[in-house]
């Protein structure tokens, strides 16, 4: 793909813009991921046939870029990454490709099908349900928080931290719900496993939807188990706790941090 131009990356079929990205080898795993995120991204761009590339500065009503249109649109503008959701997300233990997934989440840019069927990826609704049940569009928090496979997940977790199941109406309320302790060291352990759980969920879910894998509920509350553990262990310092101690009882090894 380098030094590719936009024209060599794709053609248009009956007016529409297919990409369709050449690589050097065949893309394995987790690069599968990737770039159906990168699709769903350049997706947003619209195109339009016979019309010549140009760049437009928005916040500029001329659309020139000058540095003091960029520090004022900065100054006024409203951005997520200050939110204590995102600041929560980036400074948790989890791995930087993870955080940058859950940001994805939050914001709901993630390649789900629904989002694909609204950036024309996928043609038609019918190819758009859920991989999991089949049975419901697959939106962003359908397919990580209220389908039936989902919500035995996160029945499993709670159960598992030794806590009752809360519902939540968005992403955001389940993330700022899903904290245990009192200080912001022990909300940072709690995140871990959050960000470990819908983490595994779409990996089990790319695994279905890219090589017809198959969902097995005590197959991904073992990986949320794990991941989180390797996660904190690895990057929270004096985090003292083994495998066994988290395995067994996540929230004393909370509490007690």
């Amino acid at each position: 793909m380098k030094w590719k131009l936009v024209r060599e990356c794709g053609s248009w079929d009956r007016g529409r813009w297919q990409w369709k990205l050449i690589w050097r080898r065949p893309l394995l795993g987790r690069e599968l991921i990737w770039e159906q995120a990168l699709l769903h991204e350049i997706s947003l761009v619209q195109l339009h046939e016979g019309v010549p590339d140009g760049w437009i500065w928005l916040p500029n009503t001329d659309g020139l870029f000058s540095v003091q249109s960029a520090y004022l649109f900065l100054q006024e503008s409203d951005l997520p990454e200050a939110d204590p959701v995102f600041i929560s997300v980036w400074t948790s233990f989890a791995p930087s490709n993870v955080k940058g997934f859950a940001w994805r989440v939050l914001l709901d840019r993630i390649a789900c099908r629904e989002n694909l069927l609204k950036r024309r990826v996928i043609a038609s609704i019918s190819d758009a349900s859920c991989v999991f049940c089949n049975s419901h569009l697959e939106s962003s928090f359908h397919v990580l928080f209220s389908c039936p496979f989902s919500m035995q997940i996160w029945q499993g977790c709670f159960q598992w931290l030794g806590c009752s199941l809360f519902q939540s109406n968005t992403i955001r309320e389940h993330f700022f719900q899903f904290r245990f302790g009192t200080n912001k060291l022990q909300q940072r352990l709690s995140h871990s496993i959050w960000l470990a759980a819908i983490w595994s969920l779409w990996l089990v879910r790319n695994d279905i939807f890219f090589r017809g894998g198959t969902a097995a509920i005590e197959v991904v509350l073992e990986s949320i188990k794990r991941r989180s553990w390797q996660w904190n262990k690895a990057n929270m310092r004096g985090f003292s706790y083994s495998s066994s101690d988290w395995f067994l009882n996540p929230h004393l090894c909370i509490v007690g941090s």
